[in-house]
């Protein structure tokens, strides 16, 4: 399997995660633009610089790129915290969006009312994503001390 390096490769993985193809999008999208995907390249990207810069922003401070980034072992952390960002970009569209509409009859229909859905998918993914990203910055910090450690007693022999 070849990890992702670069944003367009991250953003073909990001795609795939969340099952945004044309054939499987057939119910309520929010835009007409003949492509039938739910999020834009453009939206994508976005997400996943965004979430890149959370990863980079909390302790230990790092300073990866796309191209830097430990894809074999924590590519997914990424994914899981642009998902995250997807879920709240989606939740706040849908939510300002929201037009629950109710006939004389009383059948009440909510147009595009999933606002409070996609919110609470991402809080689930954000509370899971953010215990991984502890773990994988703990792991970070600890080969950091580990690599400027040293002793004099290191290369005795006896």
């Amino acid at each position: 399997m070849a990890f992702p390096n670069t944003l367009e490769k991250y953003v073909e993985e990001l795609r795939g995660t969340i099952m945004d193809h044309p054939e499987l999008n057939h119910v309520l999208l929010d835009r007409d633009d003949g492509e039938n995907k739910d999020f834009t390249d453009a939206e994508l990207e976005r997400a996943l610089k965004q979430a890149l810069a959370k990863i980079n922003a909390y302790p230990p401070r790092t300073s990866y790129t796309f191209a830097s980034f430990p894809s074999k072992w924590y590519y997914t952390i990424l994914i899981d915290q642009a998902i995250v960002r997807l879920l709240m970009m989606k939740g706040i569209l849908r939510t300002r969006n929201e037009m629950p509409y109710q006939d004389s009859g009383g059948i009440t229909v909510d147009m595009r009312g999933k606002g409070q859905q996609y919110l609470s998918i991402a809080q689930m993914f954000y509370q899971m994503s953010q215990q991984e990203l502890a773990t994988f910055k703990q792991a970070v910090s600890i080969s950091q001390a580990w690599g400027g450690v040293h002793s004099p007693y290191g290369k005795q022999w006896w």
